[in-house]
């Protein structure tokens, strides 16, 4: 008897039976130990302090004197949770404000909050019985702390940190998310035991009126065998049967109850994405076709300069203190730039004002991406030249099946990278000194960002970057494609094999499928970190142009925007 013992006082041999049962324990050569044991008096449904119970003269201590706690849970003499969902809030708040307190980091708080108090009241979160309503309260007061540490202001949808299918991912998850996530595993773990006993008598996971575990789990298993019906769908340029299918109904005990959690957490996405879509300016990123979504994990977080970070979650968000925003935010009257007259959102300052355009700030942005990019291409061409060169292949190999295909692997890296058929590349790009195109290949004015040529092999490689507003990049792509093809056509008729390549790079640090397309035919090594590495130049590149803007600002506004950034606006409506 170590946790818990139930009697009946209204029978006479209550005690007796007691008595008994210390005498069989004993028999066993086991040592029953009363003061670990605990006591429980009921009479006429109402908790009863009076009556006692002795074993070998030693008396039980009552539930009502000495609480007991088991795998996590204090069971007290009110039988109720109440009292512990106050205390599992007093945790949260104190843990929060602890980790507020401390002299580190705003980076490194989020890190304790993640890997320190999250861990913490997971567990009494799944064990006690609260409602779903005292959760989204604790996860509230998270958010708030979240917004301050990463220098957002409040207005900014929790969306931005919590979801998982944005265009910028952070390592965080939703207080709620996981708390139905664990509700969800408990239920189906209890329902599923290998245990006939405990298999029968599975509780009720009581969560309030929002949301029901059982309900969640059944809805949730049917979607997967909805699934299994349907079968693979294709979602990338990734042949048939190329991502390996896990069925539902084929899967082990284990297997069905991860994808059941994992069913759970896309479901959530889903209501996160569907609210997304209908916020006009924060959700502006569910339009971005052609982007490709930027995932921070902590190590990059760790690089990156909180300025740099704080900048890219409030212009990925537009929720800068720009002249258009202040007047949204009725904070100014004037909404117009104070430079060129026109009306100052985000987009226009990073990318549309004339004054920035003739000053060369848009310029001097596109040529820091220009020149990383000229670079890593520089080191790739020369250990292209240096190796020997691969023979076209007369024509298509077959593999047959059950056969290997490392015979025909030289074959597989002709057709993909472009540098391989010789060893005379040059490359030129139009930095510093005004580019001419190579009179050999081509006689026109035009200025490509970057030009590769052989003689040999009488190849050109032609590459434009642009930096656009991330919306714009489809427009800019295609003005990009047309604005060249007259250039294409004239190298095509002296003879010369022309791959033509438009990549953008999105003025906020968003890079495209254009971009990793590119570098993958050029066989650049190390391509996502470069990737990368261009993606924070044009953040940084644009931080740099956001805040020589701010600090030309009239007085007010430059006032009124310099409070906002060290408060944020208030709470939308």
């Amino acid at each position: 008897m170590d946790d818990l013992t139930l009697l009946n006082p209204c029978t006479a041999d209550a005690q007796k039976v007691l008595e008994r049962l210390g005498q069989f324990i004993s028999w066993c050569r086991m040592k029953f130990k009363p003061r670990k044991s605990r006591s429980l008096t009921m009479k006429k449904g109402k908790l009863d302090d009076r009556t006692h119970y002795t074993v070998g003269g030693e008396a039980i201590p009552s539930i009502s004197d000495a609480p007991v706690k088991s795998l996590g849970r204090w069971f007290a003499k009110e039988l109720s949770d109440k009292n512990q969902i106050n205390e599992i809030r007093t945790m949260v708040e104190d843990g929060l404000k602890r980790i507020d307190k401390f002299t580190l980091p705003n980076k490194l708080k989020l890190w304790c909050l993640k890997f320190g108090l999250f861990p913490r009241i997971m567990w009494p979160l799944m064990m006690y019985e609260i409602a779903m309503t005292h959760v989204e309260r604790m996860e509230q007061r998270i958010s708030v702390h979240i917004r301050k540490w990463l220098g957002i202001p409040p207005c900014t949808t929790n969306i931005s940190f919590y979801g998982h299918s944005t265009k910028l991912k952070l390592p965080l998850s939703a207080l709620t998310e996981e708390f139905k996530v664990k509700k969800a595993h408990m239920y189906s773990t209890l329902r599923d035991s290998s245990d006939q006993v405990v298999r029968g008598t599975v509780p009720d996971i009581r969560t309030g009126r929002k949301w029901n575990a059982q309900q969640e789990v059944e809805e949730m298993e049917s979607r997967l065998r909805h699934k299994d019906m349907v079968g693979p769908t294709q979602t990338n340029r990734a042949g048939l049967g190329m991502n390996p299918t896990q069925y539902f109904f084929k899967a082990s005990t284990k297997m069905k109850r991860k994808m059941v959690s994992d069913e759970v957490r896309h479901k959530e996405e889903e209501r996160r994405v569907a609210k997304a879509v209908g916020l006009v300016q924060q959700g502006a990123w569910c339009r971005w076709e052609c982007v490709e979504p930027r995932s921070l994990s902590w190590k990059d977080i760790w690089k990156m300069e909180s300025g740099t970070l704080k900048f890219l979650l409030r212009a990925t968000y537009d929720v800068l203190p720009s002249p258009h925003n202040l007047k949204k935010w009725a904070k100014t009257e004037n909404e117009n730039c104070h430079r060129c007259g026109k009306k100052g959102s985000l987009r226009h300052i990073l990318s549309n004002c004339q004054v920035s355009l003739v000053e060369g700030l848009y310029t001097w942005r596109h040529n820091e991406i220009l020149k990383e990019l000229s670079n890593a291409l520089k080191i790739t061409i020369e250990k292209a030249n240096q190796t020997k060169p691969l023979k076209a292949p007369a024509m298509i190999s077959f593999v047959k099946a059950g056969t290997s295909t490392g015979a025909n692997r030289k074959a597989r890296q002709h057709t993909s990278r472009l540098l391989c058929l010789a060893r005379d590349w040059q490359l030129v790009s139009d930095l510093d000194e005004q580019m001419t195109f190579p009179s050999e290949i081509a006689t026109t004015n035009m200025r490509p960002d970057m030009v590769v040529w052989s003689k040999q092999s009488k190849s050109v490689i032609i590459c434009e970057l642009t930096v656009p507003w991330e919306e714009n990049i489809e427009t800019a792509h295609e003005y990009k494609t047309s604005k060249y093809a007259g250039l294409i056509l004239e190298c095509k008729e002296r003879g010369w094999k022309v791959d033509y390549y438009p990549v953008e790079i999105g003025c906020r640090g968003y890079a495209t499928k254009s971009l990793h397309f590119f570098l993958s035919r050029m066989g650049t090594t190390k391509r996502r970190k470069l990737a990368l590495d261009l993606m924070e130049i044009a953040t940084r590149s644009s931080a740099w142009i956001w805040n020589k803007y701010k600090a030309n600002l009239p007085n007010k506004q430059l006032e009124v925007a310099s409070c906002i950034d060290a408060a944020g606006p208030p709470p939308a409506t």
